[in-house]
C-alpha cells in the first residue's frame, strides 16, 4: 500500500471516529456491525474539511441530518465543536 492511500485510510478511519464518538446522530455508535453507517457521506465530510471553516461543517452536518430523517441539532455549538475537532484531522 502506497503512504497516500495509507494517509487516506487513516485519515477516514479518525474522521469515522469522530462521528460515531461525538455525532451520531442515529445512535449505532456501539453496535460495532453499524461502524460504516456513516461511510457514504465520508466524500461530503471531507470536502467539507478540506474547503471550508467550521460553519461550513457545521452546515454539512446539519445537512446529513435532514437526509437521515433526524432532527437536525438546534444547538449550533454542539456542532461547531465537533466540526473543529473535524478539522483538526487535515492532513496536508
Amino acid at each position: 500500500m502506497s503512504i497516500d492511500r495509507k494517509v487516506v485510510r487513516q485519515r477516514i478511519e479518525r474522521i469515522r471516529q469522530v462521528l460515531f464518538a461525538d455525532w451520531d446522530p442515529l445512535q449505532v455508535g456501539s453496535n460495532p456491525n453499524l461502524s460504516d453507517e456513516y461511510d457514504s457521506y465520508l466524500p461530503k465530510v471531507m470536502a467539507a474539511i478540506d474547503t471550508g471553516g467550521a460553519e461550513g461543517i457545521v452546515d454539512t452536518l446539519v445537512q446529513i441530518e435532514d437526509d437521515l430523517g433526524v432532527d437536525p441539532v438546534d444547538d449550533r455549538t454542539a456542532l461547531l465543536s465537533i466540526a473543529r475537532r473535524l478539522l483538526e484531522l487535515r492532513f496536508p
